[in-house]
């Protein structure tokens, strides 16, 4: 089975110039303006479809208390990103749902390394008659992902966790999902996360765009836990300081074990466990060596001397 679609973001573009909304916002609410502007932008960021739910009182109370700001202040915020534009007005005055065009064209290059449209504007069928409250003009809700993979509408009911989500190969297949709260992912995902991120930081490198994000995303769907950490021990000491060090020394692991083997130990003590080989000690390969051998005829296909 093939990987389900990613429509979530670790990584957006954050501008070193501002145009006219940050300094209106700024200007008017100080540091309230900008902390609640771009911690939205986390929050959609992070959030399938990348609109930001306020129609359930928790997700909208998480909003404001994230930003650590008050209520008040937070609605008068959001309804003036509303009138300015910032957001679509139709979507937050109708049903309470923050949703960005300009900020879907900032992720435009990340859905083109991924190769999938961009998430399209949502479409509901619920009207709001305040945040935090539903009151359904009926009870489904139809909400686009992508412009062209329409989900079936999905009741106030449904429980179906956002990381359950499966979608099929036949784009005209449909499934249902739920927009919980967007800080929410797998526990052993996210601690998994946070102990690599921590360890790159202080040993190698802070994580710095979208293409590293996505790359240790990768290691920790596909690959051991000890494997990526014994990865970033190596690189810190070969003193390298990028994170695509470690990746080398991943798929040369890759290349050559299993997962459930331990290639430092193997290497360490000289036995390959794949062939039943015994010998001299053998190093992990630097980035070059990798790649010289890759480069060579046969190299990991069994045609090679």
């Amino acid at each position: 089975m093939g990987r389900p679609t990613k429509n979530t973001a670790d990584y957006f573009p954050h501008m070193t110039t501002h145009k006219k909304t940050m300094f209106i916002i700024e200007g008017r609410w100080g540091n309230d303006g900008y902390a609640l502007w771009f911690k939205l932008l986390e929050c959609m960021g992070n959030a399938p479809g990348h609109f930001y739910d306020c129609r359930k009182k928790d997700d909208w109370e998480y909003l404001y208390t994230y930003a650590r700001i008050s209520e008040e202040t937070a609605l008068d915020i959001i309804n003036k990103l509303s009138e300015m534009g910032a957001i679509d007005s139709e979507l937050w005055e109708s049903y309470h749902v923050i949703w960005s065009d300009n900020f879907i064209e900032g992720l435009r290059p990340l859905y083109k390394r991924r190769q999938q449209m961009p998430p399209s504007k949502p479409s509901f069928g619920i009207r709001e008659s305040s945040i935090g409250i539903r009151k359904p003009d009926h009870e489904e809700v139809s909400v686009y992902i992508n412009s062209d993979t329409p989900l079936i509408p999905m009741t106030e009911n449904d429980k179906v966790k956002r990381s359950e989500v499966k979608r099929s190969e036949d784009i005209t297949t449909t499934t249902t999902i739920t927009t919980n709260s967007p800080e929410e992912k797998p526990e052993e995902e996210t601690g998994t996360r946070v102990v690599v991120v921590d360890l790159l930081t202080k040993n190698i490198c802070m994580v710095s765009n979208q293409v590293e994000a996505d790359m240790i995303g990768d290691w920790i769907e596909t690959m051991p836990r000890d494997w990526i950490i014994e990865a970033i021990k190596q690189a810190a000491l070969s003193k390298a300081k990028s994170i695509r060090y470690v990746d080398t020394i991943l798929q040369a692991w890759v290349s050559k074990y299993k997962l459930d083997d331990k290639p430092w130990e193997v290497e360490a003590n000289g036995r390959h466990r794949q062939n039943g080989l015994s010998g001299g000690h053998r190093r992990d390969p630097t980035p070059d060596e990798y790649e010289r051998d890759r480069s060579t005829p046969g190299w990991g296909d069994g045609e090679g001397t």
